[in-house]
């Protein structure tokens, strides 16, 4: 095969080297920060290893806690918040369904 060469002028010839280098320069910096990336997902592994058996440890110090403190038993008189609400939100509503079958009678009468 032969080869052909092409005349260029110095401005193509500076327009294609500075290209050139502008590409190179950026292939290398990405390399740059996908190492870098490489980097900070190994060490965020790292952490959530760490993290992870600290938490475990922590599981085991609470259940332990709990273990050794003693059971108590309370006598519960009182109702306690979320009982008092619940009653208070079925009175509501058997008011409300009162109030709508006391209205539903009276249509009835007149009509």
């Amino acid at each position: 095969m032969k080869s052909e060469y092409v005349k260029l002028s110095s401005d193509e010839k500076f327009f294609g080297t500075k290209n050139l280098l502008q590409s190179q320069e950026s292939m290398i910096n990405l390399l740059k920060h996908f190492d870098k990336y490489g980097e900070l997902r190994k060490d965020e592994m790292n952490l959530r290893v760490s993290l992870k058996s600290k938490i475990g440890e922590a599981m085991n110090i609470v259940d332990n806690l709990i273990r050794s403190l003693p059971k108590a038993r309370m006598e519960d008189n009182e109702p306690d918040e979320f009982e008092i609400l619940d009653r208070e939100k079925r009175e509501k509503k058997e008011t409300h369904e009162r109030e709508l079958e006391d209205i539903r009678q009276k249509l009835a009468s007149l009509g």
